[in-house]
Order: C-alpha cells, then structure tokens, then sequence
C-alpha cells in the first residue's frame, strides 16, 4: 500500500474524479486505504472540492433520469417531483390526520403521575391542569 504521504493532493483529487466519486474505488486505483483518501479529504480543499463536484454530477444525472420520467407521464416521479420542488407551491403530505385512536377515534393517552396511579386522557381533551 501506498503510504499518504506519497500521495499528492492533486493526484488524489483526479483520483476522486476519475471515480466519479466513489471513494473506495479512488482509494483502490491509488493503491491506498480508503481512510487515506478521507484524511486528504479533510486536508485538502482540492480533494474536497473534487468530492462535491462528482456527487453535484451524479444529480445532475439522477436529475436527468427523473425529468425523462416525468415527461413520459411516470405518475411516481411526477408525484415525487410535486412533493419536493413543488413544496412551496402547496404540494406536501399530510400526516396529521392518519394519527388516530383505535377505530379512527380520538387518541387516547396513558399518563403516570407522580402518585404512581395511572389516569387516562382524551389527547384531544384539556388538561385540567392547564390553567
């Protein structure tokens, strides 16, 4: 194994790009562990630089493959697509109304004093020590 100090940053960070950024595979193609591809990481802007960029390149890709989806009328990536960049615009999940008690009923609560008696609440009722 290649030892880390005989490594470039510059050869380390081609390395990573030539991999596309998969570290392991940079790691096997310099001849060193995969740790001494993450310590010049954490070293070296450059090799940091070269991570960021071929991870922004593969989402650029996925991207691409998602908008070949949506335009052929692939209801799950247009349905993907609304709840995330779509958010804003109103297209979200609510889950506040699949939180139900048994049989679709209130939710019911189970709560221990400090007198170690157990009471049940209602959640949708007040506390009657809430003042």
């Amino acid at each position: 194994m290649v030892a880390p100090k005989q490594l470039s940053a510059k050869k380390v960070a081609r390395a990573i790009r030539d991999a596309n950024g998969l570290l392991s595979f940079a790691a096997q193609s310099l001849g060193c562990s995969r740790q001494t591809v993450y310590e010049h990481i954490r070293k070296y802007a450059c090799c940091a630089e070269a991570v960021e960029e071929a991870r922004n390149k593969f989402v650029d890709v996925a991207e691409s493959k998602m908008m070949k989806a949506v335009q052929s009328e692939q209801p799950w990536a247009v349905a993907l697509i609304c709840k995330t960049l779509g958010r804003k615009r109103g297209y979200v999940e609510r889950t506040e109304h699949e939180v139900a008690g048994e049989g679709g009923g209130p939710l019911v609560m189970e709560f221990v004093v400090n007198d170690g008696k157990k009471r049940d609440k209602t959640a949708d009722q007040p506390s009657a020590e809430a003042g």
